[in-house]
């Protein structure tokens, strides 16, 4: 019984590890190796070093700095999910050289999602 429970779980944790390439690790990927052209080019970027705050909108923007980007933080307004949390997490483990943290306004587990879905019809 025990090494059915162990098999289960490995194959869940290996269903989890492949699924790497989400929306959110592809939008870290691009604005930190300042890929231009990608879904993300209207995202506002902020440079604390910069006087005026760096407002820049994409990563064509911050392509004259030059300085590649350690510290990420991702956060979500609204909800965040415990799935997108973990792929961060991986993607985290992969990525050493920069420290990556995670938030958003409402992390839900599925039934509170579902909750809030069925507030949206009526």
């Amino acid at each position: 019984m025990q090494s059915k429970t162990a098999g289960i779980l490995g194959q869940v944790q290996s269903f989890l590890a492949q699924s790497d390439d989400t929306y959110v690790t592809r939008v870290i990927d691009n604005l930190c190796d300042f890929k231009p052209g990608s879904e993300d080019d209207t995202f506002l970027m902020l440079d604390p070093r910069k006087k005026d705050g760096g407002a820049k909108s994409g990563p064509a923007a911050a392509l004259k700095t030059r300085a590649p980007f350690r510290e990420v933080l991702v956060f979500l307004v609204g909800s965040g999910s415990y799935a997108e949390f973990q792929h961060v997490q991986e993607y985290a483990k992969k990525h050493p050289e920069r420290q990556l943290t995670y938030g958003c306004t409402e992390l839900v587990n599925g039934e509170a999602f579902l909750r809030q879905l069925g507030a949206l019809k009526s």
